[in-house]
């Protein structure tokens, strides 16, 4: 993201954790990978894509500062990110990772499943199209969850 951002090598790189705060970043892979992982595996809790990470005007915050940002980052990321990130299904804005899902959400409770830093994760099924090319979100996930369900 970063090399989309800037060539200029005076300027501090943004940092994507501390502009897009996730809870979970995924090491290792090819950009934007996380566009066609459709079940996931984190340890042993399972996990389902619901939609895209809409990115809102916090990104564009220093968040140590809670000021924004000036000068040539002033727009970053959202500028960037809805040059290279814009979904057509347009509800969302510039997308920047995924919110999941528990699949058996009541289990993980009972349970009391943990996740913890160190865990692997486990893409458990692609999709076989980038959900950031969807026209429908939710169609899309659907039709991925019918197909997998054909292999199986």
């Amino acid at each position: 993201m970063n090399r989309n951002i800037s060539d200029d090598k005076k300027m501090k790189p943004l940092s994507m954790l501390q502009s897009c705060r996730p809870n979970f970043v995924v090491d290792g892979g090819v950009p934007y990978a996380e566009d066609y992982w459709n079940f996931a595996r984190i340890g042993n809790i399972e996990l389902r894509p619901v939609r895209p990470c809409g990115r809102c005007v916090m990104t564009t915050v220093d968040q140590d500062t809670a000021k924004g940002r000036s000068g040539v980052l002033s727009l970053e990321p959202l500028k960037t990110l809805r040059k290279n990130r814009t979904m057509k299904d347009d509800r969302f804005g510039p997308v920047f990772g995924l919110y999941y899902n528990f699949v058996d959400a009541v289990r993980a409770a009972q349970h009391e499943q943990k996740i913890h830093v160190g865990d692997r994760f486990l893409v458990k099924s692609l999709c076989t199209s980038s959900v950031v090319h969807a026209s429908d979100v939710a169609r899309h996930y659907k039709e991925e969850e019918e197909m997998t369900k054909k292999c199986d």
